[in-house]
């Protein structure tokens, strides 16, 4: 398998076409490192203004814990379209998460480092682990089971 080249992952357009994913739901900024086949590193940043903010909680914002899981899952979605038998552009799906755990929050202003790595890729599945940092500290982590559902020709 080849090295991932950090110029060629557009993470916006690469995700729109691995997932039915669109506008504020693209919860993925960019990609920081991509130094092996099998790591990925990716960043969100939490802006102020986001929409998930306005209403979790009024007077103390924090980003649910739901939509760090999905950050997680979008990043391993990505390393796995790398990696797994399909392409890039191939659909894919999530199968299950498992051993997911919130361990601090994050609010406005702090930016989401998501690293995500393989435990097991069998043929056309896999189960991806994915952790999330704030600067040093470890905010949450889980492991994904993602799917090759749609094989373009």
């Amino acid at each position: 398998m080849r090295k991932l080249d950090k110029q060629e992952i557009d993470i916006k357009k690469n995700l729109k076409k691995i997932m039915p994913i669109k506008g504020s739901f693209m919860l993925l900024d960019e990609v920081i490192t991509s130094d092996s086949v099998n790591v990925l590193t990716a960043k969100k940043y939490l802006k102020k203004g986001a929409w998930y903010f306005k209403g979790h909680f009024p007077g103390n914002p924090i980003m649910p814990g739901h939509l760090i899981a999905e950050a997680m899952a979008q990043t391993c979605a990505l390393l796995f379209g790398k990696m797994g038998e399909g392409e890039i552009t191939d659909t894919y799906t999530f199968l299950s998460s498992s051993r997911t755990k919130f361990l601090d929050v994050a609010g406005p202003g702090d930016t989401l480092v998501i690293t995500a790595c393989p435990v097991k890729v069998i043929s056309n599945a896999g189960v991806l682990r994915a952790e999330v940092r704030i600067q040093k500290k470890l905010v949450g982590k889980g492991e994904f089971t993602l799917a090759l559902v749609n094989k373009k020709k």
